[in-house]
């Protein structure tokens, strides 16, 4: 089961299958890397449409006992990393659409798995408008979704094939055909995107086990492309990378606290030396506690574009989201080294809490290790509440937590005491 060959195959028996799914694609030191998906839901159906299901490993690798699947069955082979809104954005950033943006202009994308990889919209060509698919996602993931899926696949028997290599390598990969070795048909690059039918190169397979070649692991693997991933930066399987990447700054000296009730602008600055075809920033802040009022220009002079910032709130966390981004529309970096990119204006309010009917509510504060620091019950309304506790001096400043208790209704967030 472990060989490239799976042979004698006798009639109605269990056939052991293994194959393997790995991300391929080009990142930005020009390396090759190639790498194991694991967690890929895996669909095999024989001629009868019956299903059998698995996952890949941690090698990327999976395999399944199929009953009663004869020798000469057509096997169909549907592979589907599951979605998820996190995974969605893995990867995805204001780089791949400048990347994008310059082969639009004529610097062509050196690999055809980063050219699919552009195809945002399976439109079988790459145009600005897969780079505004990818910046509307990023910047707003919960309400939009990559328009056809968040992965690719091609079959590593396809992509072995001298015929269709030479297609495929020759700086177009969308007119790319291949002659289907089990039935004939001529395949390309579409159709998958109709749902129905079996004769695109993309994202299935199907095969005859009687067939030698359907015997071979490759007929049983994939290749794997992240859409949107131009760069091929996304880190795998979810797993975080290490490091910084923050290149961004508020000024050294500022005070960053927002009282009650104050208005203040903060600036972001660029600390880069090099020029730079892409940025993006992204903060959290207390969606209960601060509200995002104004976004303006900086002293770029022309990079600004409102339609580069969004501002998301979670209302059941209190969490607020503030996200932006930028590329370089005509392909050329920019120098903005100590340029302030955007300036944002915020106003502090109280904490408010939203109670389902009026009574007499808990409010408990705990600090960071959750020791119960002071617990007070008021009268509060339905419906949107402030409230101030009062006769805090002697705590010290830092983080806090509360807890909101009222009957069956609870809620909790965060506090910063100045």
């Amino acid at each position: 089961a472990y060989g490239n060959l799976i042979t004698n195959v006798p009639e109605a028996c269990l056939l052991p299958t293994l194959g393997y799914i790995e991300r391929n694609c080009i990142n930005v030191n020009s390396s090759l890397p190639i790498g194991p998906l694991k967690n890929v839901k895996v669909e095999l159906r024989n001629s009868a449409n019956t299903p059998c299901t698995t996952f890949t490993g941690n090698d990327g690798g999976y395999q399944t006992q199929i009953c009663n699947f004869t020798p000469n069955n057509n096997i169909r082979i549907i592979p589907d990393k599951l979605f998820d809104h996190v995974n969605e954005i893995n990867g995805l950033s204001a780089f791949d659409c400048a990347l994008i943006l310059q082969h639009v202009g004529g610097t062509p994308l050196p690999t055809p798995f980063m050219m699919i990889a552009a195809d945002v919209n399976n439109s079988q060509s790459i145009t600005s408008f897969d780079a505004q698919l990818i910046r509307r996602v990023v910047l707003n993931p919960l309400l939009y979704d990559l328009p056809m899926g968040d992965w690719r696949y091609i079959s590593r028997q396809w992509v072995n094939d001298p015929v269709f290599a030479y297609q495929f390598n020759d700086g177009n990969p969308f007119d790319a055909t291949i002659t289907d070795p089990y039935d004939g048909t001529l395949r390309s690059y579409l159709n998958s995107a109709s749902g129905g039918g079996y004769n695109s190169w993309m994202d299935r397979m199907r095969l005859i086990t009687s067939n030698p070649l359907g015997q071979q692991e490759d007929a049983w693997s994939f290749y794997a492309i992240k859409v949107g991933d131009v760069n091929c930066n996304g880190y795998l399987n979810l797993e975080p990378p290490g490091g910084d990447e923050s290149t961004f700054a508020v000024p050294a000296g500022e005070n960053t606290s927002v009282g009650n009730n104050q208005t203040k602008k903060f600036q972001v600055v660029a600390n880069v030396s090099t020029p730079i075809l892409a940025w993006q920033f992204g903060a959290n802040f207390p969606s209960n506690a601060i509200n995002i009022q104004q976004i303006s220009d900086g002293n770029t002079g022309t990079i600004f574009d409102p339609e580069n910032f969004s501002v998301l709130e979670y209302d059941a966390q209190n969490i607020g989201e503030f996200r932006s981004l930028w590329y370089s529309t005509d392909g050329t970096a920019k120098n903005l080294n100590n340029k302030v990119l955007f300036e944002f204006t915020v106003t502090g309010q109280s904490s408010k809490v939203s109670i389902p009917s009026g009574e007499l509510v808990k409010i408990s504060i705990y600090d960071q290790v959750g020791k119960l620091i002071v617990s007070r019950s008021m009268e509060l309304n339905e419906g949107g509440n402030d409230f101030i506790i009062d006769n805090l001096s002697s705590i010290p400043s830092g983080v806090y937590y509360y807890k909101v208790e009222a009957g069956s209704y609870h809620t909790e967030g965060k506090l910063e005491k100045q």
